[in-house]
């Protein structure tokens, strides 16, 4: 999973896009799909290689 921008800290930064990754896999054991981006809007975008 990749987010785009900068800094550190993407999960308390409120990316919409990171927060629901992170507390899927937390509380539910659901890894994100490889090329999975969190723009900095807060979209999730599938990049994977088919």
């Amino acid at each position: 999973m990749t987010l785009e921008g900068e800094g550190h800290g993407a999960y308390t930064g409120g990316n919409p896009c990171v927060v629901a990754a992170v507390d899927a896999h937390l509380l539910s054991g659901v890894t994100p799909r490889d090329g999975t981006v969190c723009e900095r809007t807060g979209q999730r975008t599938d990049r994977s290689v088919r």
